[in-house]
């Protein structure tokens, strides 16, 4: 088994099941990664740093609101501050993506996102903690579980999952009720080039002379 313990492979019939239930596949998943590496690979290398960061979360959000929402009127759109995530109202939970590090699809280690734990995001995450404790049942009335999309992009790699953190310290993640492994090892090479620094231009410029 290439030395892989038992706990460190996923069980696809298991979280095809989940999926149908959250009413997702992972054909829908792995289109939705495709295009979010996709976007982040054909940003310019000229731009800032932070703004290619941030392209994973800002495109991911717009991505997976353009497949969801068209399913039906019970995928919406909610908003709290800064806080927004993908609502399925039928089902009971929410949606986010965020940038995943290094540790991100692999499920002998303890992914998480990118960036420090925000206070949206920490609250968010206690209460997938809370109702993890009572399965089926709001805490108050509003509260649904959320659901993270983690996704890590490289020029070389990309790796992702859809998980429930149920526990967080300031830095990250610590704990999950499930991590849904998405596979992109044969979908996302062949399919995605990354863009090149562009190579020099020489532009004539004019020199006036005086006399």
């Amino acid at each position: 088994m290439n030395g892989l313990k038992s706990f460190d492979l996923p069980d696809y019939q298991e979280d095809d099941v989940r999926l149908q239930a959250m009413e997702l596949s992972m054909s829908l998943l792995q289109e939705i990664v495709a295009l979010i590496a996709q976007a982040w690979r054909h940003t310019s290398p000229l731009v800032p740093v932070n703004f290619r960061e941030q392209k994973v979360f800002g495109e991911g959000q717009g991505i997976v609101r353009e497949r969801l929402l068209s399913l039906g009127r019970h995928w919406q759109t909610v908003k709290k501050g800064n806080d927004e995530q993908t609502v399925n109202t039928k089902v009971g939970y929410g949606l986010t993506v965020k940038k995943g590090n290094k540790w991100t699809g692999i499920l002998s280690t303890v992914a998480s996102q990118q960036s420090r734990i925000g206070k949206m995001t920490h609250e968010a995450v206690e209460i997938n903690g809370q109702l993890s404790l009572f399965p089926g049942e709001e805490i108050t009335i509003g509260q649904r579980p959320r659901w993270y999309l983690l996704v890590y992009v490289t020029a070389d790699t990309v790796r992702a999952e859809l998980s429930l953190p149920v526990r967080a310290n300031e830095k990250a993640f610590t704990a999950f009720a499930h991590r849904i492994i998405i596979p992109t090892d044969k979908l996302l090479p062949v399919a995605i080039s990354v863009v090149q620094d562009s190579p020099p231009i020489d532009i004539p410029v004019g020199i006036k002379t005086t006399s």
